[in-house]
């Protein structure tokens, strides 16, 4: 419920920044009808029309919660209203839309920007809902953690026999409760000596790929089985402690059959494990590197937080990595200007991302595969090939050639934009 809820922020938050940058030309004022002359709350202006010639403030101003829910709405999801005028010819027509807004045509649609932080918001709300996520509950240093459980069970212990020895100085007390003390003092202490031992042995298994460490373990348990038998079959069956005993063997049998079911998978493993393993970086000599891939060996789940929120927060980075490659096809051609590659790549770059929010949607309500991965195959080539058609106003073989050129260049893009987000998540 949590991800469906910071999705829905996600689209909402998306929506108002797109809100925010869309200019207020084109929408509808009204302001034809005539009203007695009254004075704008606002300026103070005199008003005859519905809006007010001054600042555009409304006439009648209304005190209501549903004031309130209209403008919530509107400004989520209505976008001026030009948003759908705006979307079919993203989709469908994507050139004739970039070139008429190049062209001057700015108040019948929703700008570049507008769409793109609104689309990039909601895919990654969508993601969020959909659980398409990537994983940020990793592992870290395995044995570094280990090695912190143990230690951190061990003061426990230790805590709890310095307690004792504490009240055992004690002169209240009376002979009963000193035996008791001193029996629970010997149960930690044992206690202690296991957690020394079981826990030094544990950590080299895992790090070091020592099976041999769980044969042991079944060994002692089956000779220590074996000794409660016998003491079992000294005791007069039906008494107490007959029962406790064979409980405490039917437990340490059930804790022998589940380590036999997984002593098979360690030693399929263990191939793969090399003596003395020790998961750490290669020291490269230059300081700010080796500080990077030291966080991301002691915390991989918030470093690849990280890159996912810094994700969509620098998303708009995409736009100036890629307006050179655009820039660098057109080249020779003076009459496009970096404002023209700007807006192909902007408008591009949102049809994209809604693109990636109607297939994650499908993929989540059961479509199958092909229906899922042939549309992202297929798709983008041949809406990137109509708009540089349309955008550009360029011929079949122009547009193609230069659609493979762009093939490599997005690859080129991606990977600058991946650098820049390990860049920016390392400080």
């Amino acid at each position: 419920m949590s991800e469906i809820a910071e999705g829905l922020g996600g689209v909402m938050e998306g929506a108002l920044a797109g809100r925010a940058v869309e200019p207020a030309d084109g929408e509808s004022k009204g302001g034809v009808t005539q009203f007695q002359p009254e004075e704008c709350a606002n300026c103070g202006a005199m008003v005859t029309t519905t809006f007010c010639p001054q600042c555009g403030q409304k006439r009648k101003v209304h005190r209501s919660l549903a004031v309130i829910g209209h403008d919530l709405i509107h400004g989520v999801l209505h976008l001026d209203g030009k948003f759908w005028l705006t979307l079919p010819l993203l989709v469908f027509k994507p050139g004739k839309l970039t070139r008429r807004y190049i062209n001057g045509e700015r108040a019948k649609f929703v700008s570049p920007m507008a769409m793109f932080l609104f689309s990039v918001f909601a895919m990654f709300a969508i993601f969020q809902m959909l659980g398409l996520s990537a994983p940020i509950d990793l592992e870290g240093d395995a044995s570094a953690q280990l090695t912190a459980l143990v230690e951190s069970e061990r003061e426990n212990v230790t805590q709890q026999i310095e307690q004792i020895d504490a009240e055992l100085a004690s002169d209240d007390l009376d002979q009963a409760q000193r035996i008791e003390l001193r029996i629970e003092r010997e149960q930690l202490e044992t206690d202690l000596t296991a957690l020394d031992n079981r826990g030094r042995n544990l950590t080299r298994w895992l790090t070091a790929g020592n099976p041999g460490f769980l044969n042991d373990l079944a060994t002692q348990g089956e000779l220590q089985i074996a000794d409660a038998e016998e003491r079992l079959n000294s005791l007069p069956a039906g008494s107490e402690e007959y029962r406790d005993l064979a409980a405490e063997i039917a437990s340490a049998e059930k804790g022998l059959a589940d380590l036999a079911e997984f002593r098979p998978v360690a030693q399929e493993s263990d191939p793969f494990i090399e003596e003395d393993l020790t998961v750490s970086f290669v020291q490269t000599g230059v300081e700010p590197l080796d500080a990077f891939l030291t966080k991301w060996n002691k915390n991989p789940s918030l470093m690849l937080y990280k890159l996912q929120a810094n994700g969509y927060k620098f998303s708009w980075l995409l736009i100036p990595l890629s307006i050179p490659f655009v820039w660098l096809v057109f080249a020779w051609k003076r009459r496009f200007k970096a404002y023209d590659h700007a807006i192909f790549v902007t408008y591009s770059l949102s049809f994209m991302s809604l693109l990636f929010i109607a297939v994650s949607l499908a993929g989540s309500f059961g479509a199958p595969v092909p229906l899922v991965v042939l549309p992202l195959l297929i798709i983008p080539p041949v809406h990137l090939y109509k708009q540089l058609r349309g955008t550009y106003e360029i011929g079949r073989f122009s547009a193609l050639w230069r659609l493979l050129l762009l093939s490599i260049f997005i690859w080129i893009v991606l990977i600058l934009f991946l650098q820049a987000l390990l860049l920016l998540g390392a400080f």
